[in-house]
């Protein structure tokens, strides 16, 4: 069966927040015990594989098994798990309808852009397989767009689909969908509140590699959900909602506040009705629920011994404090934003991490101090670090014979301009120099190996190359391309 997807490609890319150990990260916080090692990982709908390749690569004693209803997509996964040497990993073209006993049963399930984007006996045979496919104890993700957020997009999606009704080809019907955004931005930006939302969720479409606003904006099914619903469709399939995989959906669980207050004036003390009154309350676009088979022990209340077990990194350095606040202690993280902290024991914690890093920090004994506890998770909620079931292999320091990740490289080599991160999500490279360094990093090669390749490859002169060749290593290193 061919589809719009063999015909027009998806660029496919890891999702950090579907691997399995951030998915068992958030479950033990709620109460559960999922697998750490030795699990079996199924992606629903895996495109060209790299998410599910990214993870096969970071746990290799695990099994992993992708499938998609694209051929070609799935031909392009096993070329690429072949290049990056990856073997723990098997991709079919199949119809999730139709699975039945195939592949057997799973710790950890993926659903990545499905969802929402099929039509109602699609959907319920993805919960159905959920509900079939999930060892006792397993996890599932299953990520949609959301009401009331998606509205907006959902007046400029009409219109795209309107306005591109009569056109067959892809390419023309993409380069007319285009266009059009951009005469809508003109129209749209104003002082009227709803015209402005949607000239930038115009910007924002206009912004996405082309492929994506094709299959997003121009394909046939677009079905934001309620919340709500999508917990009841999981249950009528013996699925218990866990948690979102947006770690600080779980803060009001955790920390109860004034918010969680006059929500219970409308949703009492069930937390579902509670999580759906936030949706509205945030006008939230997306979700990524995690779900469990039925009679799972969840808890959703923070028990600091639950951090035993786990580890944190994160990518933050030591800032100078405001002026008029110079006793606390100040952090600058990847992105510019800064933390400021009056704790001293979690400032501390803070710089053990950076001490550590790239190494992950284990959390045993943080989960015997409370108060150092409930800091962290904070912390984590906040986005500020990041909490996993394991740690993550990279290295900020690449050694004589450098090597850079297999799957990054297996990326670069097909010309794609983002790569996999050993870290998680994507990288960007930049120009061609550096993708053409990436793909010499095969731990054969010593550094004066590399530079007289890049000499010859760029026609430069050699003391040149030699001279950045420990800058664009180091620069390879930050992005998380390099194994140790």
């Amino acid at each position: 069966m061919t589809t719009i997807y063999d015909r027009m490609r998806y660029p496919s890319a890891a999702h950090v927040d579907t691997h399995p150990a951030s998915l068992g990260a958030l479950a033990q916080l709620c109460g559960l015990s999922p697998k750490r090692r030795a699990y079996r990982a199924l992606e629903i709908g895996c495109g060209e594989g790299v998410n599910l390749i990214a993870m096969a690569m970071s746990a290799p004693e695990s099994e992993f098994v992708g499938f998609d209803l694209a051929a070609t997509a799935i031909d392009i996964a096993r070329d690429t798990a072949a290049r990056a040497g990856v073997r723990n990993v098997l991709f079919a073209a199949a119809d999730l309808t139709a699975i039945g006993d195939r592949f057997g049963r799973f710790d950890y399930a993926v659903a990545h852009g499905v969802y929402a984007w099929t039509p109602p006996p699609v959907q319920d045979g993805l919960m159905a397989l959920l509900g079939q496919k999930l060892a006792p104890g397993g996890l599932g993700m299953v990520s949609y767009n959301v009401r009331p957020g998606c509205h907006i997009r959902q007046v400029l999606r009409d219109e795209l689909r309107f306005v591109t009704d009569a056109i067959a080809d892809p390419d023309e019907k993409l380069a007319a969908a285009r266009a059009f955004l951009e005469d809508r931005v003109k129209v749209w930006e104003s002082e009227d509140p709803y015209r402005l939302a949607a000239a930038n969720e115009a910007k924002a479409q206009l912004a996405k590699p082309t492929h994506v606003l094709f299959h997003d904006e121009l394909g046939e099914i677009y079905a934001p959900q309620l919340f709500s619903d999508v917990v009841a469709h999981a249950a009528r399939h013996g699925l218990a909602y866990v948690c979102d995989a947006h770690a600080n959906l779980l803060e009001e669980a955790f920390f109860p506040g004034a918010r969680t207050e006059r929500a219970r004036r409308w949703g009492g003390d069930d937390w579902l009705r509670l999580e759906q009154l936030s949706d509205f309350d945030d006008l939230r676009r997306f979700r990524r629920s995690i779900f469990t088979p039925a009679g799972a022990p969840i808890d959703r209340r923070f028990d600091p011994a639950r951090l035993a077990g786990l580890v944190a990194d994160a990518d933050l350095a030591r800032a100078a404090p405001d002026a008029d606040r110079a006793h606390a202690h100040a952090f600058r993280t990847a992105a510019g934003g800064e933390i400021e902290i009056d704790d001293a024991a979690l400032a501390g914690f803070l710089d053990r991490l950076i001490a550590a890093t790239p190494r992950a920090l284990a959390l045993d004994d943080v989960a015997r101090d409370a108060d150092l506890a409930a800091g962290v998770a904070r912390l984590f909620l906040g986005g500020a670090i990041v909490l996993r079931a394991r740690p993550l292999d990279w290295t900020l320091t690449p050694g004589e014979r450098p090597r850079a990740s297999p799957l990054a490289r297996a990326l670069a080599a097909q010309g794609e301009e983002k790569v996999a991160s050993l870290r998680g999500g994507m990288a960007r490279l930049g120009d061609e120099g550096v993708r053409a360094f990436l793909m010499l990093l095969d731990g054969a090669r010593t550094r004066d190996d590399i530079a007289r390749d890049m000499a010859a490859r760029m026609n430069v002169p050699l003391a040149d190359a030699a001279q950045r060749t420990p800058s664009v290593l180091a620069h390879l290193a930050r992005l998380g391309l390099m194994q140790a």
